[in-house]
């Protein structure tokens, strides 16, 4: 069984609040994503110049920040649930990675150090619980955004939401080459933590030994060696996170927001089919999002 599979079927055991989260999630993505149209719907036909209609105004700003206190209490809610969900999720799975070890031969022991033990039951298993609590989250929230956005988009208009259907292409070949780098480094970073757990386990255990053959600068110099490897890959990854991550996003946001100018500043000038400025307004706002 593949290790997406396992981690699948300890979902399904506390399935309830992931699943009342993931709901949750939905419900307050929705009430978000009304917000542009509320605000396009008020910049076209109230604010008229000259003269501002008031109370139809303040009537859609009452329903623009119910919403949006809606969304706040929605996500709490949301949070709370998918965070109570992987608690359980690691509290069960720690137990069984406990048991499992109670079962091993002798000489696993003798082959693998009590540092990496411990890092497996510890700190293996709070990776995965950020995979449920965070990542998952953040693709869930990701997903379900950018499907609504481009449903609003299309409904404000088909021919620039058919230009901004660009973009998926480019960011799936970003996340395809950053997984294959950011895997990697990911995995030495975790295997040299698990290195360092054990050698300071072994350390503290041998101390004695350690001692009484003046093999401490010795140790001392490993344990930097070791360090410093760790930290080089955590370097890497750091760069690769800074050149890929927010600078990508804002250059894309950027292009596609000079495209959505241009395009709606010679519609209004070059044909009778004039953009409103709360369309405007509305498809900044999608896309910015």
């Amino acid at each position: 069984m593949s290790t997406g599979r396992r981690l699948f079927q300890y979902a399904l055991k506390f399935k309830r609040p992931i699943f009342l989260g993931l709901f949750l999630l939905t419900l307050s993505v929705l009430t978000d994503l009304s917000g542009p149209f509320i605000a396009k719907h008020i910049i076209d036909n109230y604010m008229v110049p000259g003269s501002l209609l008031l109370e139809p105004v303040v009537t859609l700003l009452i329903i623009y920040l119910t919403l949006e206190i809606s969304t706040a209490t929605l996500r709490y809610f949301m949070y709370l649930n998918l965070q109570i969900g992987a608690n359980r999720i690691i509290q069960k799975l720690r137990i069984d990675v406990f048991g499992h070890i109670q079962k091993m031969p002798i000489h696993y022991f003798d082959n693998l150090p009590a540092g990496k033990i411990v890092a497996r039951v510890t700190n293996d298993t709070e990776a995965i619980r950020n995979l449920f609590s965070q990542v998952m989250v953040q693709f869930s929230m990701s997903t379900i955004s950018i499907t609504g956005v481009y449903v609003a988009l299309f409904i404000l208009n088909w021919k620039m939401a058919i230009i901004a259907l660009a973009i998926v292409p480019i960011v799936y070949i970003w996340m395809i080459t950053y997984r294959k780098y950011a895997s990697r480094f990911n995995h030495v970073v975790r295997t040299k933590i698990a290195d360092i757990n054990a050698m300071i386990n072994e350390s503290i255990n041998g101390m004695t030994i350690i001692q009484a053959f003046k093999r401490e600068e010795q140790m001392k110099k490993e344990f930097a060696e070791m360090n410093d490897e760790h930290y080089e890959y955590q370097r890497k990854l750091l760069f690769l996170d800074s050149g890929t991550a927010h600078n990508l996003v804002n250059v894309l946001r950027l292009i596609i927001l000079t495209i959505f100018l241009f395009y709606f500043g010679t519609q209004s000038i070059t044909t009778s089919d004039i953009i409103t400025a709360g369309t405007l307004y509305a498809f900044v706002d999608y896309t910015t999002r």
